[in-house]
């Protein structure tokens, strides 16, 4: 049986296919910094939201400040939240 590719740390083997790893993608004319960024972002329906979290400075960051805004605004902020 074929191991499982793990890849849970940028600077591990397989690193580059972590969602944390610092290639950006691009996708209806912007670019992310990283795949992390868009997925964290895309958790919100604001422009503004999302847009504040494509522009974090880390992959980490980015998913924080999503951490952050489900607790701080509980039931307010998962009505902002799309899904």
């Amino acid at each position: 049986m074929t191991e499982p590719i793990r890849f849970y740390s940028v600077s591990a083997e397989h690193g580059e296919l972590s969602n944390f790893a610092p290639y950006p993608i691009r996708i209806r004319k912007k670019l992310w910094p990283t795949s992390e960024h868009y997925f964290q972002a895309q958790k919100f329906a604001d422009a503004r939201d999302q847009e504040a979290i494509r522009t974090a400075n880390t992959p980490m960051l980015a998913a924080t400040m999503d951490a952050i805004a489900s607790a701080s605004c509980g039931a307010t902020g998962r009505a902002r939240r799309s899904g």
